[in-house]
């Protein structure tokens, strides 16, 4: 889990965050390290599952990845934090409730790229390559180390020279990327689930 002990000050948070809106890895990071703990430990109490609540971490900091270029005009990350983690909590329990399933199973639906959408194996493939072909340098490289060489997280951290979170990081942005792009891929060509 996180370093409970790191902390910033308002300041350098301020210079992180427009840092993070720009794209820079390293500083996107260094917020990861400071807000992590806290982000899983409001997890724990509502999930109940170490898992899942690390797994909600994760999907957190992915959603604050995706939307980076707004973070450069918050004023307290600790409340836009608290607000996107608790809207992303919000819509888990709804699917908890629509699908009738346990909040610790949430994350075998979840590892499923489309659950309900039927691609002929040569179509899915030819998708998945493509959108592979698109994901940014890191993420990329990462997705391959996972899931076409087999390496552990702390294999990849080595070889990369980045924190095992950040390995995870990555690996969680490329699925979620894979998932959108599929998405999009399966509705642009008129199939309906």
């Amino acid at each position: 889990m996180g370093d409970r002990k790191f902390h910033i000050s308002p300041e350098q948070e301020v210079s992180l965050l427009k840092l993070v809106a720009n794209g820079d890895e390293t500083a996107f990071s260094t917020l990861l390290k400071v807000h992590w703990f806290h982000i899983y430990h409001y997890a724990v109490g509502f999930l109940k599952s170490p898992e899942s609540a690390e797994e909600f971490t994760q999907d957190v900091f992915v959603r604050l990845w995706q939307n980076r270029e707004k973070l450069a005009d918050v004023k307290s990350f600790s409340d836009y934090l608290f607000i996107v983690s608790r809207n992303l909590l919000f819509t888990r329990l709804k699917k908890r409730v629509a699908t009738g399933v346990p909040i610790e199973d949430l994350h075998l639906l979840e590892t499923t790229l489309l659950p309900d959408q039927q691609f002929s194996a040569k179509e899915l493939s030819e998708i998945i390559a493509r959108a592979i072909g698109r994901l940014p340098p890191q993420q990329k490289t990462v997705f391959q180390y996972v899931y076409h060489d087999k390496f552990s997280y702390e294999e990849i951290s080595e070889i990369m020279q980045i924190s095992k979170r950040t390995v995870r990081f990555h690996r969680a942005a490329a699925i979620a990327y894979l998932r959108s792009y599929i998405h999009f891929e399966y509705n642009s060509e008129g199939k309906q689930p």
